[in-house]
């Protein structure tokens, strides 16, 4: 609270105030509808037709794509029901892929742990990958049961 109360603070208001008041128009994107672009766009199809190929960055960009069409379409009170499951399968399916990828970054900076505990971490990592891999082949499946 004290930062906003701060001469700091007021000058950075007063700087954006300058900038943003310099503007001679607001652009040719302020004079467009706003509501119909929006349902346009939220109406827009997503690529949602995958093979069991796609690379993990693949699903995450996807899964970052679908929680920002999801978004929208709740701003505009429209039902996000099935995105939002997709959302969670593909949030799923990127936490294993993380969890993974910690741990093996925790074993390739202690390469003096012992032997036990190595064997556990990869055991662990073994699981992990089993899993994500089920969360992979169930996020293609509803994919490909979209329309």
């Amino acid at each position: 609270m004290t930062h906003l109360q701060s001469d700091a603070f007021r000058g950075e208001v007063a700087a954006l105030t300058r900038l943003i008041s310099r503007r001679s128009s607001p652009g040719k994107a302020a004079e467009r509808p706003f509501l119909a672009l929006a349902r346009a766009l939220a109406r827009k199809p997503l690529v949602l037709r995958l093979d069991p190929s796609v690379p993990d960055e693949a699903l995450h960009a996807l899964r970052l794509q679908i929680k920002t069409r999801r978004y929208l379409m709740d701003f505009l009170g429209e039902d996000s029901r099935p995105l939002r499951r997709l959302q969670d399968e593909l949030g799923r399916f990127n936490d294993l892929c993380v969890q993974q990828s910690r741990l093996q970054g925790l074993l390739s900076r202690h390469p003096e742990a012992d032997p036990v505990t190595a064997q556990s971490v990869g055991a662990l990592i073994a699981v992990l990958y089993g899993q994500a891999q089920v969360a992979r082949a169930e996020v293609i499946a509803r994919m490909e049961e979209s329309p």
